[in-house]
């Protein structure tokens, strides 16, 4: 499964527009036992801290200039995993 997710312009990060990707798959090991592998902001952009205000979006002001907000970087790359064990009493 890949999933992708655009943000426009004008968002809470006050950053350009971006894409977020995510990409994960699910694994049966055997009956009783799945695995899902998730990882999310792969294509990596926009993370870390901004030492300059570089990748901020400027706001338009009423009297016609501009307001430079910080941008808000976006969360690392992360990876998921989980795995689900289904446990049957048989009741003995």
């Amino acid at each position: 499964m890949t999933m992708g997710e655009y943000v426009s312009r004008n968002n809470r990060n006050n950053l350009p527009p971006y894409m977020m990707w995510s990409v994960g798959t699910e694994r049966t090991l055997s009956p009783a036992a799945v695995v899902d592998i998730v990882a999310r902001n792969v294509g990596n952009t926009d993370t870390g801290l901004f030492s300059s205000p570089r990748l901020a979006v400027p706001l338009p002001l009423a009297g016609g200039g501009t307001l430079l907000e910080n941008a808000a970087p976006l969360p690392q790359p992360d990876v998921f995993l989980r795995l689900s064990l289904r446990l049957q009493n048989d009741g003995t």
